[in-house]
């Protein structure tokens, strides 16, 4: 889970208030205070960003009135409720949890525990996507493993000729991919699938059919929970995270089983764990074939030609996808051409 560790949080209301007055207590600036020293004392990320949060949360606005209301005074019932809140991040409970929302390529997406939260690492998935299909009129595109329904409710606002189709093992997962489908307006351009990994798809004839498979599949490996870091450990849903003893699991059958979906010259785009790129690039090795090479870059270049393609039968890997710190974060390949 990437997250802001701000010793400052430059981008809080810290500033709108220059220090505590008599009389202050149960102010909005000096509840702020507090809670963001209960938070770092806590060890809590971003400490005076999540006290902000929850009080935006608790009042009904957005962070940035907290600071024409840095004056105002809490009744006692609302102090008690911030209160509730913030003992609840002190808990490591996620804030998106808890505000029940975040914040994933620009749009609202409603979250809670039932799906893994939206991370900003995962845009990458969406822009290598992008960049592929951005001169197709109508992709069919199949998100799997939807989750909240992110990366599904990104594409399609971005491609508004595209039909998608979404799918998760999790009935509770879809019943929050589906409010927030209907939140963007979205219920008509994105089919909700229940089943696992091609067999959804299979049987709506989809053999095939598909430009594009989207994934972000569970990559953790089990070895690596007790080093996760507690909002993501306790709280998120373990379906979602783990992906087997070393974490390829998930990711070995998404090569072996996707590739019947896809049109000739269809691509598949998953995420991966950071350290992740070389043992998948292996496991793509062994569902197809013997590879040649393989080239790196960001979203932005692959319409610009490269290195020859890895050929693999019937997938070429076409490159791994870095984001903004340099780690390979997407795996794109395609399948091969007839």
């Amino acid at each position: 889970m990437n997250s802001q560790n701000a010793k400052k949080d430059s981008s809080s209301t810290e500033d709108c208030a220059a220090g505590p007055e008599h009389g202050s207590k149960g102010r909005v600036e000096e509840l702020l205070r507090s809670g963001a020293a209960r938070l770092r004392e806590a060890d809590v990320d971003a400490p005076r960003l999540c006290a902000e949060m929850l009080m935006a949360h608790l009042l009904g606005s957005d962070r940035a009135a907290l600071c024409r209301a840095s004056k105002d005074k809490l009744s006692v019932d609302q102090a008690a409720r911030y209160e509730e809140l913030l003992a609840r991040r002190v808990a490591r409970e996620p804030v998106q949890h808890i505000v029940g929302r975040t914040e994933f390529w620009s749009l609202d997406i409603l979250c809670d525990a039932t799906a893994l939260i939206p991370r900003p690492e995962t845009e990458v998935v969406i822009e290598t996507a992008l960049a592929i299909l951005k001169n197709s009129a109508a992709p069919a595109i199949a998100d799997i493993g939807t989750g909240a329904g992110c990366i599904a409710i990104a594409l399609a606002t971005e491609l508004p000729g595209a039909r998608l189709y979404a799918s998760d093992i999790s009935r509770d997962a879809l019943e929050l991919a589906a409010r927030n489908l209907a939140a963007h307006g979205l219920t008509r351009r994105v089919q909700l699938l229940e089943g696992d990994m091609a067999e959804p798809f299979l049987k709506q004839g989809l053999a095939g059919r598909l430009d594009a498979i989207v994934c972000n599949p569970p990559y953790v490996a089990e070895s690596d929970k007790p080093a996760l870091q507690p909002e993501v450990r306790d709280y998120e849903p373990e379906a979602a995270l783990y992906g087997g003893r070393d974490g390829l699991q998930v990711l070995a059958r998404l090569l072996a089983e996707t590739g019947a979906l896809l049109k000739p010259g269809g691509h598949l785009i998953v995420e991966i764990a950071q350290g992740q790129a070389p043992a998948v690039r292996e496991l793509a090795e062994k569902s197809a074939g013997r590879p040649e090479q393989l080239s790196k870059g960001r979203p932005e270049q692959l319409s610009k030609g490269g290195p020859e393609l890895r050929r693999m039968g019937g997938w070429r890997v076409i490159r791994t996808i870095a984001d903004t710190a340099g780690i390979e974060r997407v795996l794109l390949i395609q399948k091969e051409k007839l």
